[in-house]
């Protein structure tokens, strides 16, 4: 009996996989970033899958199909998972009966982009949806070894939300996007990195956030275990309990030295 169940899940598992499973070869997924008339957004991963063709290059129909199947093909995400990830995009769309969405839907402040990116400005301080180097060397100083870790990330997260209250008076970071701001810090570790560890290369991150690259020639490679949401928030989870740590003890600091916290209410 145990076997039997054990078959009817597998294969009820793999029929709901097979509809995404792409037999494409490789040179159909090459690089190319975007050029006139197509379009990017905010995230990061999305527009990789853009400029490697897992998902349209232009940028634009962005339906359930296109999406679970870039997000399976291209980092191996369960379909359930990358369903659900294509659900919380499609609010970007104002057409209430919309089936689809484009990327550069999601540069609309505070619907899914929000302040204290690692890698993009602030909505009110400049553009919310191109990679800004000076950001982004905000966040990697704290990756000082090329072995990054939670509690690095977790330092990173916490760093670019003090630097948006801090520098950006429109700053709007409600718990929620505080959450995401966790998740997202998890990521590069989840796709790139060893979830077992949860570390991730540090040159690996650096390549891919600065190129919206896939970096293949720095040894890395689709992971042959799909990437589930236990997975996803297994590592959030660990930012979390990180970032908990890292402020408690950055309380304790400013309590010995009678330092006033700017930050009481969200930290």
């Amino acid at each position: 009996m145990k076997l039997t169940t054990f078959l009817t899940v597998s294969m009820a598992t793999l029929a709901s996989a097979r509809p995404y499973l792409s037999s494409d070869s490789s040179n159909s997924h090459i690089w190319a970033p975007a050029i006139p008339g197509q379009v990017r957004g905010p995230c990061p991963m999305l527009n990789t899958l853009a400029n490697h063709g897992y998902i349209p290059r232009d940028g634009r129909n962005m339906t359930k199909y296109n999406v679970v199947s870039g997000l399976v093909n291209g980092i191996n995400f369960e379909p359930v998972l990358a369903g659900i990830l294509w659900q919380e995009g499609l609010v970007v769309n104002p057409d209430p009966n919309a089936v689809s969405f484009t990327l550069d839907q999601l540069n609309a402040h505070n619907v899914l982009e929000h302040d204290a990116s690692m890698s993009r400005a602030d909505a009110a301080l400049g553009n919310n949806h191109v990679f800004n180097e000076t950001v982004f060397q905000s966040s990697r100083r704290h990756w000082t070894a090329e072995t990054v870790t939670v509690d690095m990330m977790a330092d990173t997260t916490i760093t670019r939300q003090k630097d948006s209250h801090l520098t950006n008076g429109n700053c709007d970071l409600s718990a929620a996007r505080v959450n995401s701001c966790i998740g997202q810090a998890g990521i590069p570790i989840t796709v790139f990195g060893s979830i077992e560890q949860a570390t991730v290369r540090r040159s690996v991150i650096e390549f891919w956030f600065r190129n919206e690259k896939f970096p293949t020639e720095l040894g890395w490679f689709k992971k042959t275990d799909q990437i589930t949401l236990s997975k996803v928030q297994r590592i959030a989870g660990l930012v979390q309990n990180a970032a908990d740590r890292l402020q408690a003890g950055d309380a304790n600091k400013k309590r010995r030295s009678g330092t006033r916290d700017l930050h009481g209410g969200l930290f």
